[in-house]
């Protein structure tokens, strides 16, 4: 398949990163959500995956797009997402968290690219490709 071939964008992941991004903010709107903390920055990892899932639902829904705007895409989502729940009773604006944030949609992109190059070395390798 072509460049020129290639969707913008695919439609079922498309829907899956704005129905993720829903439930991202069903959990923000909730004055507290009933996790067990075993340590302290326990809540830094759970942002950071559940920042790492967006990023890899916005990179399979829009492969075409650079890296760089899958990334700002999951950092504006994430301050607006802390922004939100400055509102909300019980819970709190947190920089950290949006570094969270920020670093599990990076971590996202940077990880599907690696999949991503490899897979295509592999194809390459099969057609005898040097």
């Amino acid at each position: 398949m072509s460049s020129r071939e290639t969707p913008i964008f695919d439609r079922n992941f498309a829907v899956l990163t704005v129905a993720y991004c829903g439930f991202l903010f069903f959990l923000s709107a909730q004055s507290s959500l009933p996790l067990p903390q075993y340590f302290s920055w326990q809540d830094l990892i759970e942002h950071a995956a559940a920042y790492f899932v967006l990023g890899i639902l916005a990179r399979k829904a829009f492969p075409e797009v650079p890296g760089w705007v899958i990334i700002l895409f999951v950092a504006l989502y994430g301050g607006s997402d802390e922004i939100h729940q400055y509102f909300v009773p019980g819970r709190t604006c947190d920089i950290l968290d949006f570094a969270a944030d920020v670093t599990g949609g990076t971590i996202a992109v940077i990880i599907h690219r690696q999949l991503l190059l490899r897979r295509l070395a592999r194809t390459a390798n099969k057609r005898g490709v040097p």
